[in-house]
């Protein structure tokens, strides 16, 4: 597979196999046709992942994301959504790819999204930081939320 990719970044400008695949584990991929599609795929996969658990975050109805939310500032909130944002932009740009195949379209969207990837990573890292770091802590009596 890496020989097929190297052969599409000749010709479409792709980043390297080796980043790509650390951000993203393309390697996990077993077909070799359409391999950008498959590609472009693999990161929406992970980038939907995040946003289903910042979407909880940012509007939250379980009883996890109800207790993490306790301890996310109003500024934290803003930041976490900013970032979403940026991450559901690219999500639709690759569903609007996927209506009309196309292999510099998805070159595109790969390059643009690892780029994009290593802007928030560190972010996102934090918020999911912040996330964990409410189990180790304590409400106020007065603060507990309601879990039915």
């Amino acid at each position: 597979m890496k020989d097929e990719y190297n052969q599409l970044k000749k010709k479409l400008n792709l980043p390297d196999f080796e980043k790509l695949d650390s951000e993203f584990e393309i390697s996990a991929i077993e077909q070799k046709e359409f391999l950008l599609r498959s590609i472009r795929r693999k990161i929406t996969e992970k980038l939907m992942g995040f946003t289903e658990i910042f979407d909880e975050i940012l509007q939250p109805e379980k009883p996890s994301t109800m207790y993490e939310s306790n301890f996310i500032s109003e500024n934290e909130r803003k930041a976490i959504f900013d970032f979403y944002k940026r991450l559901m932009y690219l999500i639709r740009l690759s569903e609007e790819i996927s209506v009309n195949e196309d292999d510099k379209k998805d070159a595109d969207f790969i390059s643009k999204s690892l780029a994009e990837w290593l802007l928030l990573k560190e972010k996102i890292e934090e918020a999911l930081s912040k996330m964990k770091d409410a189990w180790t802590r304590q409400l106020k009596k007065e603060e507990e939320a309601y879990f039915g």
